[in-house]
């Protein structure tokens, strides 16, 4: 099989023996893929001393369309993001975005300009952490094709519905409204419009409400919760006592 070389930023690693690892990489040209490095964890091994989770690298690699395991050969360290693991918030932000990016996302199937975007954002060391957050969160929706449609809604008020399963705005459905539509305040859906606009909000409040609602909503598109979300909403969601939508 030949030998094929591409960008790749480490999602997550295992441990796969003493000596070998595998590890779970967005790449540029071939997507999500879930490797094989044999040897990895050996000193002076062709992987810059193994490889970890939130590094970028370039990576050579044995693509096998008939195994579940691309294998890779070597790993050309290229940033190691030491800023994201110096920093507690900016360490949850990553986290949750790199779990998200995983699930996302299908293995093989490229989204050239999402590892674009995950990988400067990553790499931005003067990106607050909770527009870290956010900015992934819409670039993650908008690029898998899940991002909802921001109509406003007719004799829209101060609070509007978010309808997760149409993907739209609809009108207040009030307290005891369906399960899937959820109660929204109009600052929360205008922090998410600057994001579709690609500005980030300005009022901390609804940013941190707009998270909470991206959150929720990723969850409910692909079907999962993430391990990480409690945490990371701790950090940068609403208020303690603050309802996320209202």
């Amino acid at each position: 099989m030949p030998v094929v070389t591409d960008q790749a930023l480490c999602i997550r690693q295992w441990p796969w023996s003493e000596t070998s690892q595998t590890a779970l990489l967005l790449t540029h040209e071939h997507g999500l893929l879930r490797v094989l490095a044999k040897g990895s964890r050996r000193d002076k091994s062709p992987f810059s001393g193994g490889i970890e989770a939130l590094t970028t690298g370039e990576a050579e690699l044995i693509i096998k369309p008939t195994t579940g395991l691309t294998q890779l050969i070597a790993w050309d360290l290229r940033e190691p993001l030491a800023h994201i693991r110096t920093d507690w918030l900016r360490f949850t932000a990553a986290t949750y975005v790199a779990e998200v990016l995983g699930a996302a996302l299908s293995e093989g199937d490229p989204h050239p300009s999402l590892h674009l975007d995950a990988c400067r954002a990553l790499s931005a060391s003067d990106l607050p952490p909770a527009s870290l957050v956010l900015f992934l969160q819409w670039a993650t929706l908008n690029d898998t094709g899940h991002s909802p449609d921001l109509t406003p809604p007719d004799r829209a008020g101060d609070v509007v519905g978010f309808d997760a399963a149409a993907g739209r705005l609809v009108s207040d459905p009030g307290p005891a409204g369906p399960d899937a539509v959820w109660r929204a305040r109009q600052s929360t859906i205008a922090a998410v419009h600057d994001l579709a606009a690609g500005a980030m909000p300005t009022d901390a409040s609804a940013a941190s409400r707009a998270i909470a609602l991206l959150d929720r909503y990723l969850a409910w598109v692909l079907g999962r919760q993430f391990s990480s979300s409690p945490s990371m909403l701790r950090a940068f969601g609403p208020a303690a006592g603050e309802h996320p939508g209202t």
